[in-house]
């Protein structure tokens, strides 16, 4: 349940009679967005929602493409700037790194920097420990020494 749930009224059937006063509760939220600042981007986040649901749930084409273009862009660069950051990448043992480093990978933290990219290129391949291939491509001890 919602706090708004009193002021919500769909009309009875399926996503055709009430998909559009959906949206057009969504739009209201957006447009009521007091900041100044927020306000735009929430209108921009709501319109590209839509679009996406049309393109990818109906077939349709979008409404806003140029909307849904520049949304898609402000997306990309804030996964990037994330990824930059290490705050969408993960740092833990079930992500990039692997459950306990050896002597040698504690020693050269430039090593584990270069695992946890080969790991990155590695995962994605059926039946392949990427910890491993990449320990092994990469060779700890043979960079020590």
């Amino acid at each position: 349940m919602t706090d708004l749930e009193p002021y919500l009224k769909y009309p009875a059937g399926g996503p055709d009679s009430w998909g559009p006063r959906a949206w057009h509760y969504f739009e209201d939220v957006a447009n009521s967005i007091p900041c100044g600042q927020c306000r735009p981007f929430a209108q921009q986040l709501v319109s590209a929602s839509h679009d996406v649901v049309n393109i990818l749930k109906k077939g349709r084409a979008p409404y806003n493409r140029a909307n849904l273009l520049k949304f898609a862009e402000t997306v990309n660069k804030a996964v990037s700037l994330c990824h930059s950051r290490h705050q969408c990448s993960p740092r833990h043992s079930s992500g990039l790194r692997p459950h306990g480093l050896t002597a040698c990978e504690k020693k050269h933290p430039e090593v584990v920097r270069k695992i946890e990219r080969c790991v990155l290129k590695v995962k994605h391949q059926r039946g392949v420990n990427p910890f491993a291939v990449c320990r092994a491509s990469i060779g700890c001890d043979k960079k020590a020494n």
